[in-house]
């Protein structure tokens, strides 16, 4: 699969473009914004959106976790869209990620605001962050100076490929020492990393953007930030 390297706290850290993490020191594989069970979350209110999210984005997760093999697996929170997500998990999928969970020597789920409690019966720690190898692991980004990844943002570039043609995907943004995960889940959408919002955590200058587009990663210019 193609990677892009970086180094985070001494670590080769390698980004794919399944918008995975993975530290091969540290046998870490890292994914955010899972977002299980958002379909069914918006179905209760009537918004109609297809059922399959969640098996589509658990296969996706089975298919990382059987590469790389990992010691230990951070879901960087908001692995659920709301609290109950856990609960509406139909019989056959929590089966398969309750499996999933147990042929992982170490599973964490670090909480985020959608989900800041996880149905008892699925395995795994809970911590509202992590330290491993010096890099703390979290759902939103914090100001300091040490080793940081998070998500939350799900942060989105918009690139030029030519007159009035561009192309946009979930990116990783990294400035050096705190790098800002793309959204794993299957119906996640982004924030423009060009928006007041994003830049308030993470200004442009120094920064490293690396896009996602059909399985792929590439590090960008930032010629375009916005749509």
């Amino acid at each position: 699969m193609t990677h892009c390297t970086i180094y985070i706290q001494g670590h080769e850290a390698l980004l794919f473009g399944s918008k995975m993490l993975w530290i091969p020191e540290l046998k870490l594989l890292c994914a955010s914004d899972i977002h299980f069970e958002k379909g069914s979350f918006f179905r209760r209110f009537g918004t109609l959106l297809p059922p399959y999210d969640t098996e589509a984005t658990l296969a996706a997760l089975e298919a990382g976790i059987g590469y790389f093999k990992p010691d230990i697996f951070v879901a960087l929170g908001d692995s659920f869209h709301d609290r109950d997500g856990g609960e509406r998990l139909q019989p056959a999928l929590r089966a398969r990620l309750q499996g999933l969970i147990a042929g992982v020597p170490r599973w964490i789920w670090v909480m985020g605001n959608h989900d800041p409690a996880i149905a008892a019966d699925i395995p795994g720690q809970r911590a509202e962050d992590v330290e491993v190898g010096g890099i703390w692991f979290r759902h939103e980004a914090q100001a300091g100076d040490g080793a940081e990844v998070s998500g939350h943002y799900h942060p989105k570039i918009w690139v030029p490929m030519g007159r009035k043609q561009q192309v946009s995907g979930a990116c990783f943004v990294f400035d050096g020492k705190r790098l800002i995960m793309p959204a794993f889940g299957s119906f996640t959408g982004g924030l423009d990393i060009g928006s007041a919002d994003f830049l308030t955590v993470m200004p442009q200058a120094g920064r490293r953007v690396y896009l996602t587009y059909e399985g792929n990663v590439f590090l960008v210019p930032e010629l375009v930030t916005s749509s």
